[in-house]
């Protein structure tokens, strides 16, 4: 093992299990070791920058800790001696920060309350539902058409390369096509609209769904391809919204969404409910949703309380 290319080597992932155990009995870096375990467990969570793997994504950090000998003009990797490994450490920590989590895609968001449209660089039309945003790197959209979508948006997608969309639940893959994505809580809801979309989730069980098809992902579950009423779905374009036999607190985060209001219940109930409401007028909304629940509420500015 060199030891003067210890850092690049560790972060690329070329020391071997046998060789770490055996640095991990040497006191001038023991501590450091653990430290560095330490900084890559807590950024396990993070995600490598498009097109990069973990293993290039790492090697470009260790790329920026080279030092230059000024007196050679050659580089020369930094080597974790005891008396430096706090500063390396801290080091990393820096980097990493500004490697991972600096922004550098193009995003658009909604608040709660708003409804937006947007066209991407292609002419791609996405309108965004309350809460909701897309991120994309723009620099690159001509080889690479891929957004990331968190809450709810409805694509009308110009006929190109593959477009991707991607959730945490799993992802879309389109050619040309018009198709709603639900992303909120546990589940990913599609529904085709025009043309055909894949559905793969996490660990790669994939269905395809035909115009007038819908399917969901809970969990490792894919659900099978129903087809559903297009005249009452993604109709929160136009302010409306049906429901049949939806989760209650669907139903109630939706509304909280729309007029960007807190619900308290004092109780959830386990029924469905199946109805309708628009986001023209909370009043009307909340009598629609609430008293068919057997629920009183009472509105204090931006507050409703039931029970």
């Amino acid at each position: 093992m060199n030891k003067d290319t210890f850092l690049k080597d560790w972060m690329e992932g070329k020391v071997s299990p046998e060789e770490l155990q055996e640095l991990k009995t040497d006191p001038d870096y023991k501590e450091t070791i653990a430290e560095l375990e330490h900084i890559m467990e807590s950024s396990s969570h993070l995600a490598p920058p498009k097109k990069k793997s973990w293993a290039q994504a790492w090697s470009e950090i260790a790329d920026q800790l080279e030092e230059t000998d000024s007196s050679t003009g050659e580089s020369r990797i930094i080597q974790l001696t005891s008396f430096i490994r706090v500063a390396v450490a801290a080091a990393i920590v820096l980097l990493v920060a500004m490697y991972f989590l600096l922004p550098s895609d193009t995003t658009y968001s909604t608040s709660a309350g708003e409804q937006l449209s947007y066209k991407l660089p292609d002419g791609t039309e996405v309108m965004l539902n309350a809460e909701t945003s897309v991120s994309f790197d723009e620099s690159n959209w001509e080889e690479r058409r891929m957004v990331a979508l968190e809450g709810e948006a409805y694509f009308d997608v110009v006929k190109g390369a593959q477009f991707v969309v991607e959730t945490p639940k799993g992802r879309v893959e389109v050619i040309g096509t018009s198709f709603n994505t639900y992303n909120r809580g546990e589940m990913l809801k599609v529904s085709c609209f025009e043309g055909k979309v894949r559905v793969i989730n996490t660990r790669a069980k994939e269905i395809v769904l035909t115009k007038g098809q819908s399917s969901q992902i809970e969990g490792d579950n894919v659900g099978e391809p129903v087809v559903f009423n297009e005249e009452k779905t993604a109709t929160w374009r136009s302010g409306e919204f049906y429901y049949e036999n939806a989760p209650f607190s669907e139903v109630v985060a939706e509304l909280e969404r729309q007029y960007n209001v807190e619900i308290t219940l004092e109780a959830m109930t386990n029924r469905s409910y199946t109805g309708y409401f628009n986001n023209k007028d909370l009043d009307e909304a909340l009598k629609l949703v609430l008293l068919p629940m057997s629920y009183e509420y009472e509105q204090k500015g931006p507050r409703i309380f039931a029970k």
